[in-house]
């Protein structure tokens, strides 16, 4: 749980050292003989700004949308220098016009090498034969577009920060991480070779994995730790004999407040290796093909989460309870449970549909299973509420609204405000003419 406040740190004091200058880089308009010093005056390139005797590591790069010249270069940009690129101007820099700045190469896009701080905003980058971006110093890019036609979207080597990050349709797979990373807001989708390769350390918060995997790959793999937290994993469907479809764990990983749903295929949904630990804090794995393979020596514990309506909730290696889960279907499985636990009684709660689907506003990317007001999951938890795995307090539900009284169990706190069935029945009801 200490990635996200580790890299805030080496990001704010890179922050706070962008007293400097600001440069401007027109895709369109630029040319590099003028002094890139005013909005009047931009530069072509952002290389030619950087190798300028009067920039001073940490200055600012405005530079307008559209796409840079096509790169037949190892990676189309690398920076050695640190620097803070604001992509996404108008041709004057007035204002954002609400496009990207694109950077592609027919090999890499973006490389960051060792030592360097960069922050980018922004900008979309494509790489072909090689990896989209790759980091070996400190990156934070926000409002990006990643993804690489024939190889993988990013690969982390150094500290990287993510914010609303859309990484899709790469070959391979859209994040692999041997270093510090923290995701937050960011949507993985469609990757053929899955969503998260983590060997590090790694966060992902408020984001959405939607990755079927292909050629007996899954969605996420971890042999680091990894925690996941407000998030929902969906759709791994992978049509090959694989070990696992959403999860194939030998580090250690930790769900709070997170939904693990509509997976199928595989021998598994999640597969625990021996020596390797999984828990789940107030979190939702319900509607799969299959359930959690927990395999000799692995560690899994359930605090205040649902395990219902899977192809078989578990197998293998016994699960540990620490209090106050529903299982609606112990069958196959070996469960330590405790006074608390709710076993063997239907879960009553209804499949993810999305946020269009239940409450307003409409956003496709708000995907949670809601409970019904009569499921035992409400206020079935532990009356001192919910926590997560530091024993901190869980204040809110996967959704970010409040938690409040008993705790609910599983990642949707119910409220009557925003009951399902009035969502799902009393608009069809409402419109039905005989």
């Amino acid at each position: 749980m200490f990635v996200m406040p580790l890299l805030l740190g080496n990001l704010g004091s890179f922050a706070e050292s962008n007293q400097q200058g600001l440069w401007f880089v027109s895709t369109t308009g630029g040319d590099d003989t003028n002094n890139c010093a005013t909005p009047q005056s931009p530069c072509l390139t952002i290389p030619k700004v950087l190798g300028l005797p009067t920039f001073v590591e940490g200055d600012t790069i405005r530079v307008t949308s559209g796409s840079f010249p096509y790169s037949e270069e190892p990676f189309a940009l690398i920076l050695d220098k640190d620097v803070m690129l604001s992509g996404g101007w108008d041709a004057t820099f007035s204002g954002l016009n609400g496009f990207n700045t694109s950077i592609e190469g027919k090999f890499g896009g973006l490389q960051i090498l060792a030592s360097t701080s960069v922050s980018m905003e922004t900008f979309s980058v494509h790489g072909d034969a090689d990896f989209a971006i790759q980091n070996e110093g400190t990156l934070a890019i926000t409002d990006g577009i990643v993804w690489s036609e024939n190889y993988s979207g990013i690969n982390n080597n150094g500290f990287l920060a993510l914010t609303a990050v859309r990484l899709r349709n790469s070959f391979g797979i859209a994040l692999v991480n041997y270093g510090y990373m923290a995701v937050n807001d960011v949507v993985i989708a469609g990757n053929r070779f899955g969503g998260v390769a983590n060997h590090g350390t790694m966060i992902i918060l408020n984001s959405v994995v939607d990755d079927f995997g292909d050629w007996f790959t899954t969605a996420i793999g971890n042999s680091g730790t990894l925690t996941i937290q407000n998030s929902v994993i969906i759709d791994s469907i992978n049509p090959y004999t694989t070990p696992a479809t959403a999860l194939y764990n030998t580090g250690s990983t930790t769900f709070i407040n997170t939904t693990i749903t509509r997976s199928s295929g595989g021998d598994t949904t999640i597969f625990n290796a021996g020596g390797a630990d999984l828990h789940f804090y107030n979190s939702t794995f319900a509607f799969n093909g299959s359930g959690i393979e927990n395999a000799p020596g692995g560690v899994v514990t359930l605090q205040n989460s649902i395990l219902a309506q899977n192809g078989g909730n578990c197998t293998g290696d016994p699960i540990q309870s620490l209090g106050f889960n529903l299982i609606d279907d112990t069958t196959g499985c070996t469960i330590i449970s405790t006074p608390d636990d709710i076993l063997n009684i239907p879960a009553l709660i209804f499949p993810v549909k999305g946020n269009a689907a239940y409450a307003p506003p409409a956003n496709e990317e708000a995907l949670f299973a809601p409970l019904a007001f009569s499921s035992p999951a409400v206020n079935g938890g532990n009356p001192a509420g919910c926590f997560d795995d530091q024993g901190a307090p869980i204040l809110t539900d996967q959704r970010g609204l409040p938690r409040s009284g008993a705790c609910d169990i599983g990642a949707y706190e119910y409220i009557a405000a925003f009951d399902p069935l009035k969502y799902l029945w009393l608009p069809a009801i409402l419109n039905f003419s005989p």
